[in-house]
């Protein structure tokens, strides 16, 4: 099992391949899996992760600013930036310190015994509060947080092969009952969905590892073998 300290690194610099190299399988609690037939993860004991790009879902700014009339409610530039900040922040630290407590080793150097993730969030899409907290009634209800998109390439950090790729969606759980959306409250709950993103890696990296080598013929949307 992976096992210790967690460092953000980088590793070979490799362009994504085609879903055509991988498999798409059937993995429990992910929504979509591809790996490579014939992988097998038993040589990694340690693990390396680049810094995660987030964007916004391409009608994020365009939807929250046409759902109020006035002009003053609307989001600015200037603060979808800020909310970009924010969620950038929170994910390159939660979700590493998750996977700290899942009892994995971080190192920052490429080496046969360390696998590289290369996450990356796309989709998000925030709850934005209000740009005056002081008027009650200009505050924007929100049942969640969010929603947002994880896509993870696990890759050999020496020849940057992918092993896997991963890609999920999930809103941001609801830690409490929420009536209005704050900076906040979202951070928290983006960060408790990161927090299970990372556990949910951790676990999928565990079992690969018990099932390799992966066989070396994969059938398409079927499960692995046990």
């Amino acid at each position: 099992m992976l096992t210790a300290a967690l460092l953000c690194g980088t590793g070979a610099a490799t362009e994504p391949v085609g879903d055509d190299e991988l498999v798409q399988v059937r993995r429990k609690g992910i929504e979509t899996v591809y790996l490579r037939p014939g992988a097998d993860f038993r040589p990694y004991a340690k693990l390396m992760i680049e810094q995660a790009p987030i964007a916004f879902h391409p009608e994020w700014f365009r939807e929250l600013n046409a759902s109020v009339k006035a002009p003053r409610e609307r989001i600015r530039p200037e603060e979808a930036d800020l909310i970009l900040a924010d969620m950038h922040k929170a994910f390159n630290e939660a979700f590493p310190v998750a996977l700290f407590a899942m009892g994995v080793v971080g190192v920052q150097t490429a080496a046969p015994d360390v696998v590289q993730l290369r996450p990356r969030v796309e989709d998000l899409f925030v709850s934005v509060p209000t740009v005056d907290m002081r008027n009650f009634f200009n505050m924007r209800r929100a049942e969640t947080a969010g929603r947002a998109v994880l896509v993870l390439e696990i890759r050999d950090s020496t020849s940057g092969m992918v092993l896997a790729r991963i890609r999920d969606k999930r809103e941001a759980p609801q830690g409490y009952e929420r009536m209005f959306a704050t900076r906040e409250g979202n951070i928290r709950e983006f960060r408790l969905l990161f927090k299970n993103w990372a556990e949910l890696v951790a676990w999928e990296l565990h079992d690969l590892q018990r099932r390799s080598p992966l066989p070396e013929t994969l059938k398409p949307g079927k499960k692995l073998p046990d």
